[in-house]
């Protein structure tokens, strides 16, 4: 019985398979996918009673597959019904192919060390088809989900943006130019730290400090004394101290 089930989910999961390769197809619409995930399941029912000579058994895992299909189906909303018919079939795969190698094991085992092998073996097919299953989950989430709705954007939305300028014992003429540079930027949400690093001379940064008040109030001026990390660790302090409201931040040298 286990033996057939695993060879039904794994023609089913072939099928779906080839089929879901046709170009479009994993991506098909619902009035689409479903009738085609159908006949998939009902080929491989009336194959598997042909061959097996039980069609009881057949209309049983034909159930089986349609159920977890609509449960695949539930789970990710989003992906067509041929990508959780995919998914579904060949999960039930592996897990028919799991519980009928671990039957037969353990059915046959004679000595402690075939036992332990055997164990070990199934053990390692387990982690096997899980990271299997767990790839073929990131393909058809990516080929077989429907887009997320494009959301018009507001013409009237401006982003408020920091620019980050790093600074460490620069002549004060250097540094001029790229503040008047973006202090001639004609955007109304822009914010400009200007971050001093451990400058050891205070008339230094404090010219620069002076220059920042100069330019307007969406020029921020902190000095750091003794702060280690270099340049990312007067980064990363200054981006803490930024607005909450801030959502871009930039570099500018």
């Amino acid at each position: 019985m286990l033996l057939h089930a695993a060879l039904f989910f794994g023609f089913l999961a072939a099928a779906t398979t080839l089929v879901a390769m046709l170009p479009g197809a994993i991506s098909g619409r619902f009035w689409y996918g479903l009738p085609l995930g159908l006949a998939l399941i009902g080929l491989a029912g009336s194959l598997g009673s042909v061959l097996g000579d039980s069609v009881v058994l057949d209309n049983e895992l034909a159930g089986i597959a349609l159920v977890a299909v609509i449960l695949a189906r539930l789970w990710q909303k989003r992906w067509s019904w041929l990508g959780a018919q995919l998914f579904a079939t060949a999960t039930l795969s592996a897990l028919a192919y799991l519980l009928y190698v671990g039957a037969l094991t353990y059915a046959i085992a004679h000595s402690p060390v075939y036992l332990l092998a055997s164990t070990l073996l199934l053990i390692l097919e387990l982690a096997a088809l899980g990271l299997s299953v767990s790839y073929l989950f990131e393909i058809v989430d990516a080929l077989s989900r429907r887009p997320d709705p494009v959301k018009p954007p507001d013409a009237n939305f401006l982003p408020k943006i920091a620019v980050q300028v790093p600074a460490y014992n620069e002549p004060i003429e250097v540094v001029t130019e790229t503040l008047k540079s973006l202090a001639a930027l004609d955007y109304p949400e822009l914010v400009v730290q200007v971050v001093d690093n451990n400058t050891p001379d205070e008339k230094n940064w404090r010219a620069l400090d002076s220059l920042c008040k100069q330019l307007g109030p969406r020029f921020q001026f902190m000095h750091l004394e003794n702060w280690p990390g270099f340049k990312a660790g007067a980064l990363n302090e200054a981006t803490k101290r930024l607005p909450e409201d801030i959502e871009i931040i930039g570099e500018g040298s």
